[in-house]
């Protein structure tokens, strides 16, 4: 198909107005130019996986090759009707292309069409041709720039606009496709950031929030959720036999002391619901609160380990030094627990034992 646009080149239709040193140096083309048709000719395949930029690439390269080099001892305005000849074909190159089906969906088509840049380069010829006509002989130049007018009003111009505008449509296209992909990749980066650090809406769902002593403005659903029932709970250690009943009697004036001389640090709360289910949230009534003088007389949990289901997850907590209930959004099927005590803020008593007077789970 290539030798057919060759066929119309102006050197071939119009013969008699070509100087010879130009027919001399276009037949000498032709016959070398076997690599440019090649892949002149691999653009114009119906299924072409290799119409993109790098085909482009090789066009421009064999064009300078086996074709503009033969022009090298023609003056400037002869070399540029030269080029323009075979710009010519490369334009019918294009129009051809454009008739293939689903081409301009073909993102690399659109690439390819871009790094060939044929508009520019024309319009460079085209300048550099009109400014030097006058060197030219009369029949020359009338049968150069009618064939000129009509290539440019038939074929360039429509394969210009036709192109620029699909062009504009494909970056249209690439900027929605960014968008999207940017957008999917943040939604992803949200979503697995949520999931990672426990925070958000998807952490929410999945029952994968982070395990927080939360104030009691940030807590939600709170009141929506049943009590836990509890099969069995006791302390490592009572102040008197039978003390960790307090734990879970429901009054917060009763409180849980335990019975060691070195605050209770690395002693356990054990708490074992019945079968295992979701876990909302543990208050805590931490140090004893049976009236504000108890309060700051015992010592008060201050760092913890929540440990749930043996070692399965392990979370370090900070409890406040304050009166009233502490709550810990959990949000996740149990088994049973431990709080471990790590720290404690220190009581106005020389005894130096730690008090928690009621924990409730729901």
């Amino acid at each position: 198909m290539i030798e057919d646009f060759i066929a119309q080149m102006w050197c071939s239709t119009a013969e008699e107005a070509v100087p010879k040193d130009i027919a001399a140096a276009q037949r000498e083309a032709v016959l070398d130019s076997v690599d440019f048709k090649f892949v002149t000719g691999i653009a114009m395949e119906q299924q072409n996986i290799e119409r993109n930029p790098s085909n482009a690439d090789s066009i421009e390269t064999y064009f300078k090759k086996d074709i503009d080099k033969k022009f090298g001892k023609l003056s400037p305005v002869k070399k540029a009707m030269c080029r323009l000849d075979w710009y010519a074909v490369l334009y019918r190159m294009l129009s051809y292309i454009s008739t293939i089906k689903g081409v301009f969906r073909d993102q690399k088509a659109l690439l390819f069409v871009q790094t060939l840049g044929l508009s520019e380069k024309w319009k460079e010829e085209a300048d550099l041709y009109r400014k030097n006509a006058a060197e030219l002989t009369e029949s020359t130049r009338a049968s150069f720039a009618a064939w000129l007018r009509d290539t440019e009003e038939e074929l360039v111009r429509p394969m210009n606009a036709l192109w620029d505008k699909k062009l504009h449509a494909g970056s249209i296209r690439r900027g929605i496709s960014r968008a999207v992909k940017t957008v999917i990749a943040l939604l992803i980066l949200l979503t697995a950031g949520s999931y990672l650090t426990g925070v958000g809406y998807v952490a929410k769902i999945t029952h994968h929030e982070r395990i927080a002593v939360l104030p009691k403005e940030q807590i939600e659903g709170f009141g929506t959720y049943p009590e836990v029932g509890i099969e069995d709970y006791n302390a490592s250690t009572n102040l008197t036999e039978g003390l960790d009943r307090a734990l879970m009697d429901k009054d917060p004036k009763t409180a849980w002391t335990e019975g060691e001389k070195d605050a209770g640090i690395g002693r356990k709360l054990y708490f074992n619901p019945e079968d295992t289910q979701e876990v909302h949230y543990i208050v805590i009534y931490n140090g004893n609160q049976k009236d504000s003088a108890s309060f700051k007389k015992d010592n008060r949990l201050k760092e913890i380990t929540l440990k749930l289901d043996d070692s399965q997850h392990e979370k370090m907590l900070t409890l406040k030094d304050e009166e009233g209930p502490q709550y810990i959004r959990v949000n996740r099927k149990v088994g049973r627990f431990w709080i471990i005590i790590d720290s404690v803020y220190e009581g106005t008593d020389k005894a130096n034992l730690t008090s928690v007077s009621e924990v409730e789970i729901y």
